[in-house]
């Protein structure tokens, strides 16, 4: 498998630690969180990475390099990082990558135990990893029916009469199919990107194939694992 990691953002949420450095650089313990990603791919061997980065690039760029001088590492920069979302970087990330298997997503914030990946490769299938909602769980939520994600609500749509009761919150790891990517996934993404909103989530072109059979995404429910997104 091949993976590609969201690492375009500024990271207002962590100011004023941002100021001075990338979010996905700040030291956790003797590591940062980045490289506790990158450890973690590397443990199901994944040492095929795309990165798509804005803020402080080279930084990131630099750090990877040295650090991982074996992995096989695409850099592709976002120059509208500042006045976009996610759905421009993953549009840009999958049009430049050459992409000859499936694709482990991960956004750069995340903070889980490597082990968790593992996860991923339980089924051969789209994959995307969630947990039971919970108090403190911002961001995009889903609906399940059958063990496949149903509906997809961005935090947009959350109004104060929302019901989370039976939602679970997306951990921004996802695991998708080769064919998915290239025939479905990435033109999508890249039409919506390009002509519709650019400073949208692209959970929601993965909400418009929820209820699309043969595009399901299936849900791994990791009870209690989940990540902390920074």
């Amino acid at each position: 498998m091949q993976a590609i990691i969201l690492a375009a953002g500024y990271g207002r949420r962590m100011r004023p630690l941002s100021d001075s450095s990338h979010k996905a650089l700040l030291p956790i313990g003797s590591t940062t969180i980045l490289a506790r990603i990158v450890d973690g791919l590397r443990e199901i061997d994944i040492d095929h990475l795309t990165v798509v980065t804005g803020y402080r690039a080279e930084d990131i760029e630099r750090y990877l390099r040295e650090r991982y001088p074996q992995t096989r590492l695409q850099f592709v920069y976002n120059a509208r990082y500042e006045e976009t979302n996610n759905i421009v970087s993953l549009s840009m990330g999958l049009e430049q990558m050459q992409l000859d298997d499936d694709l482990v997503l991960v956004e750069c914030d995340l903070l889980f135990e490597p082990g968790l990946l593992g996860r991923l490769l339980t089924r051969d299938a789209n994959i995307a990893l969630v947990d039971h909602y919970r108090t403190g769980m911002d961001g995009t939520v889903v609906s399940v029916s059958g063990g496949h994600v149903q509906q997809v609500f961005p935090p947009h749509v959350q109004g104060p009469d929302f019901q989370y009761a039976d939602k679970y919150k997306t951990l921004n790891i996802y695991r998708f199919k080769r064919d998915f990517c290239t025939n479905t996934l990435a033109p999508l993404v890249k039409v919506y990107a390009d002509r519709v909103d650019a400073n949208s989530y692209y959970e929601l072109v993965l909400g418009m194939l929820a209820n699309v059979p043969e595009q399901r995404i299936a849900a791994e429910v990791v009870a209690g694992e989940h990540p902390v997104e920074c």
